[in-house]
């Protein structure tokens, strides 16, 4: 019996809809404060923004995770392009990774 979805379908998936929160994000109108006068900063960004981020990292790490695992059943390890599919999948979750880096170097006292 075949299965018709398969971990590869399903992390291929995951890779796509790791792309659709900063579509979202760009296609949602967020409008200044309503008591707002003059400047205002963009603080009122932050939240949808990491949020973005954190949603967007979490898909493409599970894409990753669900690839490898597919990729170590598979009797044809050697292929490049399978290989730059488990890389470029992993791609959206590197804003998550430079933030924490960050963070942590704040945190330590190197910034």
């Amino acid at each position: 019996m075949k299965k018709f979805i398969t971990k590869r379908k399903t992390s291929i998936l995951f890779g796509i809809l790791a792309l659709v929160p900063p579509i979202l994000l760009y296609a949602t109108p967020i409008y200044l404060p309503k008591n707002a006068e003059g400047y205002v900063c963009g603080l009122y960004w932050l939240g949808p923004l990491t949020f973005t981020v954190i949603l967007m990292a979490l898909f493409s790490m599970i894409g990753v995770v669900l690839n490898v695992l597919s990729y170590c059943k598979d009797e044809n390890k050697s292929t490049l392009k399978r290989q730059l599919e488990i890389g470029l999948l992993g791609v959206p979750s590197i804003p998550l990774f430079i933030g924490v880096i960050i963070i942590l170097m704040e945190i330590i006292g190197l910034i």
